[in-house]
């Protein structure tokens, strides 16, 4: 009788393969280039690092450069000069801008885009132009380049897009300060509003801010036959960094050109907001701004209280008496288009219907003042102080 022999397969275990085996890991190479500017501190300042003290140069800076070749992958760019930086101090004269950072064709149409195509143009040989550093090569590169032509890498684009940034904060300031406005050719409608581009930017103009009655509620269809293709004027109130746009406003375009036609003697139509002890606040016709109707110029007469004169809501007629720097604030009169002394009070639907010819007296009156070097304003300014 034959016994059967029992085996028990308790493991297999494999051989290691080569790439199983650990391997210690190798250092990295030092990169060419340096692309990450030091911090700032709390003040908005920062210290040059020793790489940028090294070559002479820190990331950001302008410098104005010349093209002296120019090839398909790139441009090699020699430097002139360099802001806050002497040329002599320079490690490196000549740097290198790849074709990516070619410069920026602003194209604010879809014609404009359509016929130049969507890659930027080359640079020809001997264009000067500024253009801001990129990178900066390390010390490691420039050792191991037998020729030295190591330089820093320009971009042309990323100085082009700061100098459209810098445009759209300026046309930001001019609504502020100076009530200017800008024209923006309505290339799409969305539910959100409306889209184009000025000076480069791409620019949106939410629905909150289109002029239109508060009561009606526009579609995006209604929207498209109402506004696309169309130029309009609009008015910058917003420079939005963090969605990459400009924001806009047809409202405040609208008020910004109402205000600049005002001057001394121009007759406004508004509604009475709100009245207190000292005058009236009126609210402009088709804007958000208000001016005072102050007390003294309420009447010739003496008028005791004014909220015996006006009431919340009314709308009356009123001339401009004067006004700050950017419309900041308008002072009105209703003095001015009393026919008789203390109408105002008693018949002021003659005052608003003989408004024209106060106008066209009180302004001849001015006329003959201002041949004498008569200062209309400052007169009114010492007066009102």
């Amino acid at each position: 009788m034959q016994r059967s022999t029992c085996l028990r397969v308790v493991a297999v275990l494999a051989e290691p393969s080569k790439a199983e085996v650990y391997q210690p890991a190798k250092p990295h190479a030092p990169a060419p280039y340096h692309r990450k500017a030091a911090p700032r501190n709390n003040k908005g300042e920062r210290r040059p690092t020793d790489l940028e003290l090294y070559n002479g140069l820190w990331l950001g800076q302008t410098v104005l450069g010349r093209v002296v070749v120019s090839t398909r992958k790139g441009a090699r760019v020699e430097i002139l000069e360099a802001h806050n930086t002497p040329t002599d101090n320079l490690r490196h004269r000549h740097g290198w801008m790849p074709i990516t950072d070619g410069p920026l064709a602003v194209r604010d149409t879809a014609e404009v885009r359509e016929c130049q195509g969507l890659s930027r143009p080359l640079v020809p040989v001997g264009l000067i132009r500024p253009f801001q550093v990129k990178a900066l090569p390390t010390p490691e590169a420039v050792t191991g380049n037998p020729n030295n032509t190591a330089g820093p890498l320009l971009s042309a684009f990323l100085h082009d897009r700061r100098t459209m940034w810098h445009r759209g904060w300026q046309l930001q300031s001019c609504n502020r300060e100076d009530r200017e406005n800008v024209m923006m050719r309505v290339e799409g409608v969305n539910g959100g509003g409306l889209v184009s581009r000025v000076c480069g930017l791409p620019i949106f103009v939410p629905y909150s801010q289109l002029h239109k009655d508060r009561d009606l509620r526009y579609s995006e269809e209604e929207l498209r036959e109402r506004y696309l293709g169309k130029d309009i004027e609009v008015a910058v109130i917003e420079v939005d960094m963090r969605s990459q746009k400009l924001v806009a406003s047809v409202s405040r375009g609208l008020s910004n050109s109402i205000m600049r036609r005002f001057h001394v003697g121009h007759l406004v139509e508004g509604m009475v907001r709100r009245i207190d002890r000292n005058g009236v606040f009126i609210g402009i016709k088709d804007t958000m701004e208000t001016g005072l109707l102050h007390i003294s110029n309420v009447s010739r007469k003496h008028v005791p209280d004014v909220s015996e004169v006006f009431s919340v809501g009314e709308m009356v007629w009123v001339m401009v008496m004067g006004f700050e720097p950017g419309f900041g604030k308008v002072s009105f009169s209703t003095a001015e288009l009393e026919v008789e002394d203390g109408d105002i009070m008693t018949n002021k639907e003659s005052c608003w219907e003989n408004r024209e010819a106060q106008q066209k007296k009180f302004l001849d009156h001015l006329a003959s003042l201002q041949e004498g070097d008569f200062n209309f304003e400052l007169f009114y300014e010492s007066k009102r102080n």
